[in-house]
């Protein structure tokens, strides 16, 4: 029985750090007045199953450029732009592309079926940056909309 214990606690340490690390992460990126490329990154990559939740920012940002999905990456600390956000997760997650973003792949026109789907606001702006807390509800709106053996 100690020795049952003793694994327990052992396993319960270890597992305390990442926990940790994961809620200090979610809480920055919640606490952000504009997402940045490499939280936004970190932020779906995780919830798509391509990155582990233990990843670094960095390491998504890094993810994000090997990808190659975007023409002009720009530096990780900038703001993201929605209509980035939303080719990012339209790629990340094979969400249905219309006509346009089949024939050219990219933020506007994946802007424009987000909101068709009513994932994103109709009276939002592409341009905008989004907020943290934008971020992880449209997130949400996208894993609520997956089914149910294409979440991670």
């Amino acid at each position: 029985m100690k020795f049952y214990a003793f694994v327990l606690t052992i396993l319960w340490a270890v597992a305390i750090p990442t926990f940790a690390q994961t809620s200090e992460v979610m809480d920055g990126i919640i606490a952000t007045p504009a997402i940045s490329v490499s939280q936004a990154s970190y932020l779906v990559f995780v919830a798509s199953g391509k990155l582990a939740e233990d990843a670094t920012q960095d390491k998504a940002y890094e993810l994000f450029l090997n990808l190659g999905w975007m023409k002009n990456p720009g530096d990780s600390s900038r703001a993201l732009k929605s209509s980035e956000y939303a080719y990012l997760l339209a790629r990340s997650f094979g969400l249905q592309a219309g006509i346009f973003e089949t024939l050219f792949p990219g933020p506007r026109y994946a802007y424009r079926d987000l909101v068709s789907q009513g994932i994103f606001s109709a009276q939002g702006d592409p341009d905008e940056p989004l907020t943290g807390v934008e971020a992880v509800r449209i997130l949400s709106t996208v894993m609520d909309s997956l089914p149910a053996g294409a979440r991670s």
